[in-house]
């Protein structure tokens, strides 16, 4: 896979969760033109440059979502920020979807090293337990800003969003590392 079918993957990915996000928190509308302007600046250069469909499996679009829905609580927690007075339902539940993805994932990456079918080639077994491990930080870290959601006030939302970022960061190590390197 090259750096530009991810990236499209993932712009295409971030708009269910800006929707889900939108509908459930009732931002004000600068959220929706902020977010779809990120996600435009990630369909965009591909769309213009080679004017197709990546071919992109299932999978791959499953694990991308891992990394869209992580990207989405990032943007709503900066938006939360801005705007205090919007509902977090639809932060906790972006957060869940994180965790479960990410465990899922993490429980298939295992499969695959106890089963020795692993998408990454041969030279590459270390690295599957990099990725494993990167999974299980993404499920800790994002776990993390799910329970910090839970905490009344302003420090919750800003805990969660700081979570997100480091957990933002380990999920691009895991699924760029399977999807770029395989």
């Amino acid at each position: 896979m090259i750096l530009s079918e991810f990236l499209y993957g993932l712009g295409i990915g971030l708009l269910p969760f800006i929707i889900y996000i939108g509908y459930s928190t009732k931002p004000r509308k600068g959220f929706y033109y902020l977010s779809f302007a990120i996600s435009l600046a990630l369909i965009g250069p591909s769309l213009i440059s080679n004017g197709y469909n990546p071919n992109l499996s299932a999978w791959h679009y499953f694990l991308i979502s891992i990394n869209s829905s992580i990207l989405s609580l990032m943007l709503i927690g900066h938006w939360f920020l801005v705007d205090p007075t919007i509902n977090r339902e639809g932060m906790k539940q972006v957060a869940k979807y994180g965790i479960g993805t990410s465990a899922i994932a993490m429980i298939q990456q295992l499969v695959n090293l106890y089963t020795q079918t692993s998408h990454l080639p041969y030279p590459f077994n270390l690295i599957n337990y990099v990725v494993v491990g990167l999974f299980f930080s993404t499920c800790i870290l994002t776990a993390g800003a799910s329970l910090s959601l839970k905490e009344k006030g302003y420090s919750g939302v800003m805990a969660a969003t700081g979570l997100s970022y480091l957990s933002f960061l380990t999920s691009i190590g895991a699924v760029g590392t399977l999807l770029l390197v395989s």
